[in-house]
C-alpha cells in the first residue's frame, strides 16, 4: 500500500505520539518509526532530526488543544460562561486524546525543550492571554500572573484529565461543575 505524501507527516506524527506516551521522549527514532511502518530514511526525509519533529509534533498539538478549548465559546456570553466553556472543553478534549496530554506533560517539564510557537500558535495563546487580561481589567478577576492564573485554571483541569484517564476519578457532569466553579473560585475577584 503506497501512502500519499501529505498523510506520511501525520502517520510519523501519529506514531510518535503512541511511542511518546509508551516509552517516553527519549525512545529512539527507531521505535518511533518501527510503530509507523515508515522507514528511518522516510522520517528523516520529512525531518532533520528527532528534535524538530517532536517540536512540530508540539505545535500541531497545541494548535489543535487551543482550537479545541475555543470551540463554541461565544463572546456574547458572561465573561464566567466564557470561561466556563473554556475550561470544560479544555478538559473534554485531555480526556479524549491521552497522548496528547501525556505528550504535554512529558514535553512541558523537559527543561531543555523551548517550544517557539509560531505565528497562528501565538494567535491562538494570545486569545486566552487577551481573555485573561480583560477579566483583570475589568476586575472580574485576581490581578495574578498569568502563569498563576493557568497554573489554577487550565493546569487543574490538566491533572483532573490525567486522573479521569488514571481511572482514580470519574469525570462526571456534576464533577465537572464543581471543578470549573472551584478553578473559578480560585481566580475570581470578590467584591
Amino acid at each position: 500500500m503506497t501512502i500519499k505524501n501529505d498523510n506520511k507527516r501525520e502517520i510519523i506524527f501519529e506514531a510518535v505520539l503512541v511511542s511518546i506516551a509508551k516509552y517516553g521522549l527519549n525512545a529512539p527514532i527507531s521505535k518511533m518509526v518501527k510503530e509507523s511502518g515508515i522507514s528511518t530514511g522516510i522520517f528523516y526525509h520529512y525531518f532533520d532530526n528527532k528534535e524538530m519533529m517532536i517540536e512540530e509534533l508540539y505545535k500541531k498539538l497545541k494548535y489543535d488543544f487551543l482550537e479545541a478549548s475555543l470551540c463554541d465559546c461565544d463572546k456574547k456570553y458572561t465573561y464566567y460562561n466564557q470561561f466556563r466553556k473554556i475550561w470544560i472543553n479544555s478538559v473534554k478534549y485531555l480526556v479524549a486524546h491521552p497522548n496528547t496530554l501525556k505528550f504535554f506533560w512529558q514535553f512541558e517539564n523537559a527543561p531543555q525543550l523551548a517550544p517557539q510557537l509560531d505565528a497562528i500558535h501565538t494567535e491562538k495563546i494570545n486569545i486566552f492571554v487577551d481573555f485573561i487580561k480583560k477579566g483583570i481589567s475589568e476586575g472580574i478577576i485576581k490581578d495574578l500572573p498569568l502563569i498563576v492564573i493557568s497554573d489554577l485554571t487550565i493546569g487543574v483541569g490538566m491533572q483532573m484529565a490525567k486522573n479521569a484517564i488514571n481511572g482514580v476519578i470519574t469525570l462526571d457532569s456534576d464533577l465537572m461543575e464543581d471543578l470549573v466553579v472551584t478553578s473559578w473560585d480560585s481566580i475570581r475577584k470578590y467584591n
